[in-house]
């Protein structure tokens, strides 16, 4: 089998929760719609949607580039540290 969607994020620290940093939105790898303008700049009242896995230090999350991801600010008192990885698009 061959996907070019594949991507992975390894978690290089532990993320616990609350903590920021990698976030989806549940299920919108099947989403027939465009990504909501305010949920792309971040507005405050589409926190429910966002889902932040809770991991640790070597985890690795695997998802659809399909998925709407990202990122939500870092609110540790240590560095975020990460590799990301998919495929280039083509």
């Amino acid at each position: 089998m061959h996907n070019n969607l594949l991507a992975c994020s390894v978690s290089l620290v532990d993320h616990p929760p609350g903590s920021g940093g990698f976030v989806v939105v549940r299920g919108s790898h099947k989403a027939n719609f465009p990504t909501p303008a305010a949920l792309v700049a971040g507005a405050d009242e589409l926190d429910g949607v966002l889902h932040q896995p809770e991991t640790r230090a070597g985890d690795v999350i695997l998802f659809s580039e399909g998925t709407v991801h990202g990122a939500k600010a870092w609110t540790m008192d240590y560095q975020r540290q990460g590799v990301d990885h998919g495929q280039p698009a083509a």
